[in-house]
């Protein structure tokens, strides 16, 4: 079944992003299937790379595990050092072909520290010490460098990353809730101190506002849009309306519009069907 879905999800993927992005790829690449060749590039080098990661031993992944934390702080320096910003955020590092975002390698190594952090402390038996003063500090400092670039949407999800942590490590629920209520502040104050932060926020409602529609609520609302209309099979594959320059970024992060609009409710369910079965396999 994972691999049943993740072939699904892969092929779903490639198939998606030719689709939603071959207006803008003829606009700006001068051929409708050059994003979408880059996609099958990065999917076909991408298999042998986890067939070998699979391979690898527990003792190797625990190798890789006790640096976690070390070589992911190490890379958010690096961006703060050598990397560009992209729509207002510095978390890009440009590697002449590619651009690379570390914070997305840093939540899969800061995942992987914690896991050995956490089950040496089971399996020493050191089950009364303070797990928040384990692994916290760690995590909020990677917060903070990313804080620095100006992303708060991968910190918050850095900070849920570790609320599950501490969720699943036995934290007594009376310090987990202050925890969490200290998250959701901090987040909202990072909210409130920046007006278009504020105001992305605020369209999230009704993106449809009269005076945010052609704003802050283009976005959102398109995406809206292109659900809706797709009904229960969707218009048909490569049919979507929204692409056509409504929709900025539709390969990217509006991807699930474009397929709730051209596969229907039917595709949006199926999609999340796949991708839960990996979540619970693993």
């Amino acid at each position: 079944m994972l691999i049943v879905s993740t072939a699904s999800l892969s092929v779903l993927g490639v198939v998606m992003v030719f689709s939603a992005s071959s207006i803008y790829s003829l606009e700006s690449k001068g051929a409708t299937y050059a994003i979408a060749l880059r996609q099958i590039i990065f999917l076909v080098i991408s298999i042998p790379i986890a067939w070998a990661l699979s391979r690898l031993s527990l003792a190797r992944w625990k190798i890789i595990a006790r640096s976690g934390v070390l070589i992911s702080i190490g890379l958010l320096v690096a961006v703060q050092v050598i990397g560009k910003s992209v729509n207002g955020n510095r978390n890009w590092i440009s590697l002449g072909f590619v651009d690379v975002q570390p914070s997305e390698i840093a939540k899969f190594l800061m995942i992987l520290w914690a896991g050995f952090i956490l089950a040496k402390r089971e399996r020493i038996g050191a089950v009364q010490t303070n797990v928040i003063t384990l692994i916290a500090p760690a995590f909020a400092l990677c917060i903070i460098l990313i804080l620095i670039g100006r992303d708060l949407g991968t910190a918050s999800v850095l900070a849920f990353i570790l609320a599950g942590l501490l969720w699943v490590s036995g934290v007594r629920l009376g310090v987990f809730a202050g925890l969490l209520t200290m998250g959701f502040a901090g987040i909202a104050a990072l909210i409130l101190a920046a007006p278009y932060r504020m105001q992305r926020f605020a369209v999230f409602l009704n993106p449809f506002a009269e005076d945010q529609y052609k704003n802050f609520g283009w976005q959102p609302a398109h995406s809206l849009l292109g659900l809706a209309s797709g009904g229960l099979f969707g218009v048909g594959l490569g049919a979507s309306r929204q692409k056509w320059g409504n929709l900025s970024q539709a390969h990217t992060d509006f991807i699930f519009s474009v397929i709730g609009e051209e596969l229907g409710l039917f595709g949006t369910l199926s999609t999340l069907a796949a991708q839960r079965f990996i979540v619970f396999n693993l």
